[in-house]
């Protein structure tokens, strides 16, 4: 092992010496890398730039409504908190940054059922129409 530690000072001239006679090809080959270096560089940005546009030019073609995403969360019961407890779950799964959200809006629609007498039991052949219970956030600010 030592033999190689003090050969390794003599390979090293051996080699600037080598480099120093062909000045002119390892300056090809410096500037050869540099370009490859530039290239490949450039690739990965030209990439990204292209990807960025097309999917600009893709949301420019679409409109805001057809952007809107609807989750549909099914959360069976009835207690008090059972809307915000789903609305913290849905915000908490999908932590989208808000540079990609400019509006969040919430809304619950029940399941349908027959309004009866608390403990009421609807009679089988009932003719009347179900009911189920709609809520939108934000509705009061909007009207005028």
């Amino acid at each position: 092992m030592s033999g190689i530690l003090r050969s390794l000072p003599t390979a090293f001239r051996i080699a600037v010496r080598r480099l120093n006679g062909n000045r002119r090809l390892m300056a090809a080959v410096a500037v050869g890398v540099i370009l490859a270096v530039a290239l490949m560089a450039s690739t990965t940005i030209y990439r990204n730039a292209l990807r960025d546009l097309g999917l600009q030019t893709d949301l420019r073609r679409v409109s805001d409504a057809e952007l809107d995403v609807r989750i549909l969360n099914a959360a069976h019961g009835l207690s008090s908190n059972l809307a915000e407890d789903s609305f913290e779950l849905i915000d908490r799964r999908l932590r989208i940054p808000d540079d990609y959200i400019s509006d969040v809006r919430h809304s619950l629609t029940s399941a349908t059922f027959f309004m009866t007498d608390v403990g009421g039991i609807p009679p089988e052949e009932d003719p009347r129409d179900r009911a189920r219970v709609l809520w939108f956030e934000g509705v009061r600010d909007r009207i005028e």
